[in-house]
């Protein structure tokens, strides 16, 4: 998307899509996963394989596993694991 900002040692892909004006940050990683607009993602978070709406905010170090769908304005607190 437009006016993503990727911090250091972020990582997107493969087949990750990162909606406009979203903020992967720091050691995070996103694969296969689908982010609409304005996601921010803390620090060291990692997304796999699912599905972030508008306006989500993910707190460091969060995982979010295969399968899993959440709905925009959600706020996952730093450290937590959601899975399907």
């Amino acid at each position: 998307g437009a006016r993503v900002e990727l911090a250091a040692r972020a990582q997107v892909g493969p087949g990750a899509v990162v909606g406009d004006d979203s903020r992967i940050g720091p050691d995070a990683r996103v694969e296969g996963a689908v982010l609409w607009e304005r996601v921010d993602v803390g620090a060291g978070a990692v997304l796999l394989e699912c599905v972030v709406g508008a306006d989500v905010k993910i707190g460091a170090l969060a995982r979010v596993g295969a399968g899993v769908v959440l709905e925009s304005g959600a706020v996952i607190p730093e450290r937590t694991t959601l899975t399907r």
